[in-house]
């Protein structure tokens, strides 16, 4: 499914094998597949995401790194508490609060 991170970016997760999701990111009108993957079940997920530079008034800004990330989905499903490993190069790192996007009917 997709999630919108606390930055407006979509992140999508689509399965890539038993327990394991590949991450697509949206992000100011600039695709990027295979974005990063995560492991696990049961709402509780741990993997990497690449990392781009933030200070760019560029549509597609550069990959400037790779940081371990932890997903836990909170209880009744909506939100996800994630938290990106600080890294250099990444101004939002840290705690964040995704919320899960709405399906279309």
């Amino acid at each position: 499914g997709a999630w919108i991170g606390s930055g407006g970016g979509t992140f999508t997760f689509t399965p890539a094998g038993q327990d394991r999701y590949a991450i697509s990111l949206q992000s100011n009108g600039c695709p990027v597949a295979a974005d990063g993957e995560v492991t696990g079940s049961n709402g509780h997920f741990k993997g990497s995401i690449n990392l781009y530079n933030q200070n760019v008034n560029a549509n597609c800004a550069t990959r400037v790194g790779v940081a371990a990330t932890t997903i836990d989905i909170n209880p009744g499903n909506s939100t996800a508490r994630v938290l990106i490993a600080k890294n250099t190069g990444c101004t939002n790192c840290g705690a964040q609060t995704w919320t899960r996007a709405k399906t279309r009917t």
